[in-house]
């Protein structure tokens, strides 16, 4: 999730097109019924996100970034 995303998806919620967003950036959208699904599950993507750090660099003070990527990976 990104400043692209949100700003694709503002152009769909005024009706600009279509785009690819991460469900997550608009499960209140899609909830409320201001954004829907186009064409079928054979549209949808999985997407791998891998994060890489030099592990010397977090040893004694984990930064906050890299505490919330290890929180998101232990609860997948």
């Amino acid at each position: 999730m990104n400043a692209f995303a949100e700003a694709f998806k503002n152009l769909c919620l005024h009706g600009a097109g279509i785009a690819w967003l991460p469900e997550a950036s608009i499960r209140r959208e899609l909830e409320d019924g201001r954004l829907q699904f186009a064409g079928g599950k054979e549209w949808w993507v999985d997407l791998k996100v891998v994060v890489y750090t030099e592990a010397r660099l977090h040893q004694k003070n984990p930064s906050a970034a890299w505490r919330f990527f290890q929180e998101i990976a232990a609860s997948q």
